[in-house]
Formats: structure tokens, C-alpha cells, sequence
């Protein structure tokens, strides 16, 4: 029975990504989901980091525990990060990333992703987290959500930084060596505009 409720899950999924794009009407939470989505698989199934060795090797705690490999969504990530940063790209319709550095450096302001990053926590969590950020835009019309998830994702590949971002293990190994067990909080945003889709995918970790 759990077979079968998996595999109707996934039709449904599957189905759900495939909706034909009306981009006079386009869906940004749909196509904020298909990313998401496609970026999890995508990190599933690559075997090389961005500069072309292979990842197991360069983050063995893959091996031992594949749950690493997938993104975790954060509301505040999407919130704080994802959504305003895209729309801040679009109202300007110019690619750029948003200085976020100074905002950052701030202790108080970290704290509030400490428990999407950190599954168990110590009584004193180490606030020092890492904040990565990948943005694009493409001109292209794909026929589905799932088609220009794929496409956005095909985008930062050839991009030698972002793709060495979107490839790496975006999960601190210096926390696990403290006994931190931990994940990578993530969200992104899919907006259509000034006759692109801008696309940001946001990392804590």
C-alpha cells in the first residue's frame, strides 16, 4: 500500500511541475517550487564538484549520510533572502546580487536560521553560518514549470562560480567536527518580468 500512495504522490508531483506556462499569467510560487524541486534532484544524482572532482571524495560525509545532499526549505530564507532579493532585481531589471554584507555581520540578525541549520543544537549554538546566493535570468520561454526549472538550473552550469555553488555541499563540516548535526537551509524564488523569469536560490548553512 505504501507503494502504491508513493507512486501516486510522485504522478501527482510530477504532473503538478508539468503545468504548460501561460506567462501572462505566470505562477512564481508554482515555479518557486519546481526549482526547488529540480535543485534537490539535480544535487541527487551529480557525482563532480564544479571544478570537476568528484564529490564523494571532497565531502565524504555524503557517503555515510546522503540526507546531506538535500536542501531544506526555510521560510525566513525565503522571506529575508529569496523572494525580496529577486523582486529588488526585476524593479531594477539588471542582475546583481544584493549587499547583504553589512546586515550579515549583525549576530542577532543570524540567530533566527539557527534552527533550520542546526537539527540538535548545543545549549550555546555557534552562530557563525555561512550565507551563499545564486541568481540568474533567462530570456527563454519553456513550455513547462519543470522545463524552465531544469533550464535555470542548466543556466548557472555554465557560470564557473555558481556552478561550483550549486554543485558543492553547502553544509558546514566545520560544525559536524564540533558534534553539530546539520542541514542546509534553503529557499528560492522564480519571478517573471521585464519579458525575462529572474530566478534566486539561497543558501544558509
Amino acid at each position: 500500500m505504501k507503494k502504491v500512495t508513493l507512486f501516486l504522490t510522485l504522478l501527482f508531483v510530477n504532473s503538478f511541475y508539468s503545468q504548460k506556462i501561460d506567462y501572462n499569467n505566470f505562477d512564481s510560487d508554482l515555479a518557486s517550487k519546481a526549482l526547488f524541486n529540480e535543485m534537490n534532484k539535480f544535487r541527487d544524482t551529480i557525482t563532480l564538484t564544479g571544478y570537476g572532482a568528484k564529490r564523494d571524495s571532497i565531502f565524504p560525509e555524503l557517503v555515510e549520510n546522503p540526507r546531506l545532499k538535500k536542501l531544506v526549505w526555510s521560510d525566513d530564507v525565503y522571506s529575508t533572502f529569496s523572494k525580496p532579493n529577486c523582486l529588488e532585481n526585476v524593479n531594477q531589471n539588471r542582475l546583481f546580487h544584493v549587499d547583504i554584507t553589512e546586515w550579515w555581520n549583525i549576530k542577532e540578525n543570524r540567530i533566527k536560521f539557527l534552527d533550520d541549520v542546526f537539527i540538535k543544537s548545543k545549549e550555546n549554538p555557534n552562530t557563525q553560518i555561512n550565507y551563499s546566493e545564486i541568481g540568474a535570468y533567462t530570456t527563454e520561454a519553456f513550455e513547462t514549470y519543470e522545463e524552465l526549472a531544469m533550464g535555470l538550473i542548466m543556466v548557472w552550469e555554465q557560470s564557473y562560480k555558481h556552478k561550483c555553488i550549486q554543485r558543492t555541499g553547502l553544509y558546514s563540516q566545520f560544525h559536524m567536527k564540533l558534534g553539530y548535526v546539520v542541514q542546509t537551509a534553503s529557499a528560492c524564488y522564480v519571478h517573471y518580468g521585464n519579458g525575462k523569469t529572474w530566478a534566486f536560490f539561497n543558501f544558509v548553512y
